[in-house]
């Protein structure tokens, strides 16, 4: 039995430049005999659709949006994180003659077996923060910039260049020990 939509095909073409381009495609008429019930907005859409349904410029058009929403969903977060820098400074300050990196332990409702561990964030993190709140776009600020261009990056190579918060937290765990 097959799942999923109906298989279509794959076009690999060389460019002018030496390069190659990819066309991941399926069939609008495989698509209307599959099995399937279509919604009444699907199935027009779907027969007004070219017989090849390019299926890259749909991603990325559904990451577009996904990337928006999630735009959204930090703007609020980082709202609720500008609320709360002053008492992250106040707590910071209160534990800055202590040696290591101080942390806030969780102790679970409950069976004792998850304790969590949050470690404060450096002064300049906060500080970062709040200049990049005071920018027309936070996010464009605070976002890592990287060459949409260059692929070949991979996260593990972006963590290296930039370590966030499981860097941090590994460091900080490797100068407690450093000093225990």
């Amino acid at each position: 039995m097959h799942c999923g939509p109906p298989l279509g095909g794959l076009i690999v073409a060389a460019t002018g430049n030496g390069g190659r381009t990819l066309e991941l495609y399926i069939s609008r008429s495989d698509l209307l005999l599959a099995n399937f019930k279509w919604s009444r907005h699907a199935r027009p859409l779907i027969e007004s659709s070219p017989e090849r349904i390019l299926l890259l410029p749909l991603l990325e058009e559904a990451m577009g949006g996904f990337r928006r929403i999630q735009d959204e969903t930090l703007r609020i977060l980082l709202g609720r994180c500008a609320d709360a820098v002053p008492a992250m400074q106040q707590g910071i300050a209160r534990v800055s003659h202590v040696p290591g990196h101080p942390a806030i332990f969780g102790l679970p409702d409950g069976e004792p077996t998850h304790l969590s561990w949050q470690s404060f964030p450096e002064i300049s993190s906060l500080e970062s923060l709040m200049l990049a709140l005071a920018e027309p776009d936070p996010l464009a600020v605070l976002r890592p910039t990287f060459c949409r261009s260059d692929r070949r990056t991979s996260r593990r190579d972006d963590a290296q260049r930039s370590p966030g918060r499981s860097g941090r937290r590994r460091l900080a765990g490797t100068r407690a020990r450093d000093r225990a």
